[in-house]
C-alpha cells in the first residue's frame, strides 16, 4: 500500500508536469480534479518519513530518463569553450550537422535537433517535471512534515529546496530567462511567461539559505549515505555557485523587456550595480557558504590526496563514496549501467577491443589543443586531462597517436572501469560539485573582498596537489601574486586547469564577462600554434612560446607485454616544447601521413586546418570568425519550437 501511494504520487507530479508540453486542458482538468492523488494523498505521504523519502527520492528518476540529462544535457551543454570543444564539428556548410550547431552556437529555434523533438520528452519539459516534483514536495513538507521538531522531515524539505535550486540553475544556464514556478500547477498557471532571471535568482538564494542548516552533511545520515542525494555541503555549494553567476555578466534582455523578443546585451544585473545586490553582496553569502563548507574539511569533505586516483574512483563507479572530493555527482546506476557519460567524453576506442565492447566508444568531446600547453611540466593535471592518443580499431587494441586537432580527455577512459562496458550506458557518476570547486569559489570571494592572504591560503591548497612533489613551484608561484588583479587571473586560468572536461569552464566564462574573447582568443592560439608564433594573452596576459614546438611527431611502444603479446601504451615525442629534432633511444617511429608517402607534418596547416578552428565559434566555411557580440549573444539556447508550441505565451529573446 505505501509504495501503491508514493508510485501515485510521483505518477501524478510527473504527469502533471506533463501537462506543460499539451495545447490540450481538457485532460489537465481532469488531472487537477480534486481526485488527483497528488492532492489526497498528500497529507498520508508528507507526514510519514518512509512515504516522503520515497517521493524526494523520485527526484532523480528525471537524471535518468531518456532525453534527459542521461544522453541530452549531459551531451550537449558546456562547449564550446577556450578549453573544451566538440571534437566531430564541422563548419563545411556541406557536411556540418545539428550536434555541431548545438556547440558551436548556430543552431536556432526551428532546428532539429535532438533538443527539439516532439513529445513531451524533451530536455526543457524533462526538468520542468523534476520541478513539479520538486513542487509538490515543498508543499507537502511545509504542510504536513512537521519540520519545525523532525529533523528528517526538515532534510528531505532541504533536499527538495536543493534539487529545484539545481534544476532552475541548469535551466537559466542553458536558456537565460525562463518561466518561474514554484508552485505546484494548478488550472489557472497551465501557462506563464519567461520571467526575469533575477526573480529566479533571489528565490533560489533564499531557498538555498533556508535549506543548507536543515540538511545533514554527507555521511551524517541514511538520506547523506551517497554522493547520489544532495546534503548540506551541496546545497551550501550549489549556493555559492548560483551567487557568483547572479553576480557575474550575461547577455540579458533590457530590464523590463523579458520576454518581448528584446535583443538585449552583454551586462551584470541592475540589482548587482545599483540595486539591492550592490557592493559585493552576493560575494559576502557566497563567501559564507564556502566558510560552512570548508570548517567541515577532513571530516565530512575533503582533498583527495592525489589527482589520478579521484578519477580512477569515477572510473570505478567509486565517487560515490560520501565524506571525499565528491560532494554531490549525478545519480546514474552502476548496477544496469543507466547514463552515458563515457560514450562522450572517454579516451577514444575505434572497435570493440579488450577495454570495450562497443564500436567507436568515447571520443566525440575533447580538449582543444591549446590545453596541454596551458600546463607546466610539472603539473601532475596536465596527462590526466589532455590525451593525445587513441586506442587502434582492432580486438587486442594499443595506443596510437591521434591528430593533433583531437584531443581526449584522459579523466575519462573504459580502460579504468572495473567491468567491460558492452553499451552506450555506462553508469559513471558525473562530478557536478566536489571540494576543489568550493576552495577555488571561496578564494574568488575573499579576493573580491578585498582578502587577499585568505585568497591565496584556499587557493593554494588546490594547487599544492597538483605539483606533488615540486610543491615549490607553489611557493614560487604564489609570491608573485600580489594584488587582487593578479590574484582574479590565476584564479581564471587555475579553473581551467583543474576543471577542463567538467563543464564548469562556459558559466565561469560568462560570469567573468570574457565569454567571446575567450574563445576567439583560443582561437587565435590555435593560429599561433600552427604557425610555430608567440603569442600574449590579452585576458591574463600570460606568454606563450610556440616557436619551440616541432612539426613532426614519432613514437613508440613501451611497458608490459599484454594477454596479446603487444605493449599497449605509447610514448610520443615532438608535443613538447624543444623536442624539434628527431629522438634519441632505439624503438621510434616516424608518424608518416595516411597513404604512408611522407612523413606527417603533426603540427601544421593540415592537422589545424582553418576550417577546423572555425569550428570553435562556428564560422561557416572559409568566413571570418564572428564577432565578440555574435558568439556573446548565442550563450544560451533558444527555446526550440516544440517548446514554444507547448507554451504559447514563450517568447524568445536574444535576437533568435
Amino acid at each position: 500500500m505505501m509504495k501503491k501511494i508514493i508510485l501515485l504520487l510521483i505518477g501524478a507530479a510527473a504527469f502533471g508536469s506533463a501537462m506543460l508540453t499539451q495545447t490540450s486542458c481538457s485532460a489537465l482538468e481532469d488531472t487537477l480534479s480534486p481526485e488527483s492523488p497528488s492532492s489526497f494523498e498528500s497529507a498520508t505521504v508528507y507526514s510519514n518519513v518512509s512515504l516522503a523519502d520515497y517521493a524526494v527520492v523520485g527526484i532523480y528518476q528525471y537524471f535518468t530518463i531518456d532525453r534527459s540529462y542521461r544522453n541530452r544535457f549531459n551531451t550537449y551543454y558546456g562547449f564550446n569553450t577556450d578549453i573544451e570543444w566538440y571534437n566531430s564539428a564541422n563548419t563545411d556548410p556541406s557536411k556540418s550537422d545539428e550536434k555541431s550547431n548545438l556547440a558551436n552556437f548556430n543552431t536556432t529555434a526551428n532546428s532539429s535537433n535532438e533538443l527539439n523533438q516532439s513529445g513531451e520528452r524533451r530536455l526543457f519539459s524533462i526538468i520542468y517535471q523534476a520541478i513539479e516534483q520538486c513542487n509538490l514536495n515543498i508543499q507537502g513538507l511545509r504542510a504536513y512534515g512537521n519540520v519545525a521538531s523532525n529533523p528528517d522531515m526538515a532534510h528531505l524539505l532541504g533536499e527538495s529546496l536543493t534539487m529545484r535550486a539545481m534544476f532552475y540553475y541548469d535551466l537559466i544556464k542553458a536558456w537565460g530567462d525562463v518561466p518561474a514556478r514554484f508552485e505546484p500547477v494548478t488550472e489557472s498557471t497551465i501557462y506563464i511567461p519567461k520571467s526575469d532571471r533575477d526573480v529566479i535568482f533571489k528565490q533560489l538564494i533564499a531557498d538555498l539559505q533556508e535549506a543548507a542548516p536543515m540538511m545533514y552533511w554527507p555521511g551524517e545520515s541514511s538520506f547523506t549515505a551517497t554522493t547520489g542525494r544532495a546534503n548540506r555541503a551541496f546545497a551550501d555549494g550549489l549556493l555559492a555557485r548560483i551567487c557568483l553567476a547572479a553576480a557575474g555578466y550575461a547577455w540579458r534582455p533590457d530590464d523590463g523587456t523579458v520576454g518581448t523578443g528584446n535583443a538585449g546585451s552583454y551586462r551584470r544585473s541592475t540589482l548587482v550595480e545599483s540595486g539591492e545586490w550592490a557592493n559585493d553582496k552576493l560575494y559576502e553569502i557566497a563567501l559564507a557558504a564556502c566558510q560552512d563548507v570548508i570548517a567541515q574539511e577532513n571530516v565530512h569533505v575533503m582533498l583527495e590526496p592525489e589527482y589520478e586516483q579521484l578519477w580512477r574512483d569515477v572510473c570505478t563507479w567509486k565517487n560515490d563514496a560520501v565524506n571525499r572530493e565528491t560532494i554531490f555527482a549525478m545519480p546514474f546506476g552502476h548496477t544496469t549501467l543507466r547514463g552515458r557519460w563515457l560514450s562522450n567524453n572517454a579516451i577514444k576506442h575505434n572497435a570493440v577491443d579488450q577495454y570495450c565492447q562497443y564500436s567507436s566508444g568515447g571520443g566525440s568531446v575533447g580538449p582543444v589543443p591549446t590545453m596541454y600547453y596551458e600546463f607546466e611540466a610539472n603539473d601532475v593535471r596536465r596527462d590526466l586531462t589532455c590525451v593525445n592518443y587513441a586506442w587502434s580499431a582492432e580486438s587486442n587494441a594499443v595506443q596510437m597517436p591521434a591528430d593533433f586537432n583531437k584531443w581526449y580527455f584522459g579523466k575519462y577512459r573504459y580502460e579504468w572501469t572495473s567491468q567491460v562496458i558492452t553499451s552506450t550506458d555506462d553508469g559513471i557518476m558525473p562530478i557536478v560539485l566536489r571540494y576543489a570547486d568550493v576552495l577555488l569559489m571561496a578564494a574568488e570571494c575573499y579576493n573580491q573582498l578585498g582578502q587577499l592572504t585568505a585568497a591565496k591560503t584556499e587557493f593554494q591548497k588546490v594547487r599544492m596537489r597538483a605539483y606533488a612533489g615540486n610543491e615549490g613551484d607553489v611557493t614560487a608561484y604564489m609570491a608573485s601574486i600580489t594584488d587582487r588583479d593578479a590574484m582574479l587571473k590565476a584564479i581564471m586560468h587555475e579553473r581551467a586547469l583543474e576543471f577542463c572536461g567538467e563543464y564548469l569552464r562556459k558559466g565561469d566564462l560568462i560570469r567573468w564577462g570574457i565569454f567571446g574573447d575567450a574563445i576567439l582568443e583560443s582561437r587565435a592560439k590555435m593560429q599561433a600554434i600552427r604557425d610555430h608564433l608567440t603569442y600574449t594573452s590579452s585576458i591574463t596576459g600570460r606568454r606563450y612560446d610556440y616557436s619551440t614546438l616541432g612539426t613532426y611527431l614519432y613514437y613508440r611502444h613501451v611497458g608490459d607485454l599484454n594477454s596479446a603479446g603487444k605493449r599497449e601504451t605509447v610514448e610520443m615525442w615532438g608535443l613538447n616544447p624543444g623536442e624539434q629534432d628527431a629522438p634519441s633511444g632505439q624503438g621510434w617511429t616516424q608518424l608518416f601521413n595516411d597513404d604512408g608517402t611522407e612523413p606527417d607534418k603533426y603540427i601544421d596547416n593540415g592537422s589545424l586546418s582553418d576550417n577546423k578552428i572555425a569550428t570553435l565559434d562556428g564560422s561557416l566555411g572559409a568566413a571570418a570568425a564572428k564577432t565578440r557580440d555574435e558568439i556573446n549573444s548565442r550563450m544560451y539556447w533558444p527555446i526550440f519550437s516544440q517548446d514554444l508550441s507547448a507554451n504559447p505565451r514563450l517568447v524568445n529573446d536574444f535576437g533568435y
